[in-house]
């Protein structure tokens, strides 16, 4: 069993499928409360830490285990095309806390991941600035075995077209190395995953409506769905 951390780990999306695997998340960090609190709703045995992960006190916390292997995912609104693009945005900098991190606990495997901008993104670092690729194989390259790759996830049978800049490292005194899986040799569409799931009828959240008044197999339904994903439901 493999024991990690998920930083920035917003509402615990990228390690849904680990509990039915021999990887066990034991800590993860977010700042914002109400993806905390879903957070614990998908992930109740994982104990969360709520806050800042650049304060003291919170890093302080976060860094006193040690993990298996680290899970870094940071917001990606200063780098991302879609965003500003604001080299001076401080989200860009808080990579800084997770290389600390694992600079402290040594994990065995990190798993990096953000948008294909990240690479070229500058960070001040002692005055200078230095794109965060640099960034990261300068202060982890000693003792780690990195690979790195801009991936379209819809290459891995996943059915979107998206890409990502994920790193993975594994530490050098470990016989086998993380490295990339093959592509899949077929590209799926969001029909073929989940076209064959039964259809849902939406919960009204209004109190003086009764949902069953208007939706009369609304549990039949949820009851049907549930069976194929415990994710398969209405919206409360």
């Amino acid at each position: 069993m493999l024991n990690g951390i998920s930083l920035f780990a917003n509402i615990g999306i990228a390690e849904l499928s680990l509990p039915k695997t021999k990887i066990n998340i034991s800590l993860a960090n977010e700042i914002d409360p109400k993806r905390v609190n879903i957070y614990k709703k998908l992930h109740p045995k994982v104990d969360v830490i709520e806050g800042d992960i650049s304060k003291k006190f919170i890093f302080s916390q976060l860094s006193r285990q040690k993990y298996d292997f680290v899970i870094s995912t940071p917001p990606c609104q200063g780098m991302s095309t879609a965003g500003k693009m604001d080299k001076l945005d401080p989200r860009n900098h808080l990579i800084k806390y997770s290389i600390d991190l694992i600079k402290k606990t040594n994990p065995k495997y990190i798993f990096h991941e953000n948008v294909p901008g990240q690479d070229n993104t500058k960070i001040y670092l002692k005055g200078n600035t230095v794109s965060i690729d640099k960034y990261i194989r300068q202060e982890l390259a000693e003792n780690y075995k990195i690979v790195s790759q801009k991936v379209d996830m819809s290459k891995f049978g996943i059915p979107q077209a998206r890409k990502r800049s994920i790193y993975l490292m594994t530490r050098k005194d470990l016989k086998k190395d993380w490295l990339f899986p093959n592509y899949s040799k077929f590209e799926k569409t969001l029909f073929e995953i989940i076209g064959s799931f039964p259809s849902l009828d939406p919960k009204i959240s209004d109190k003086d409506v009764d949902t069953i008044d208007y939706f009369p197999h609304y549990f039949k339904k949820v009851e049907k769905a549930i069976q194929i994903s415990e994710f398969h439901t209405p919206l409360s």
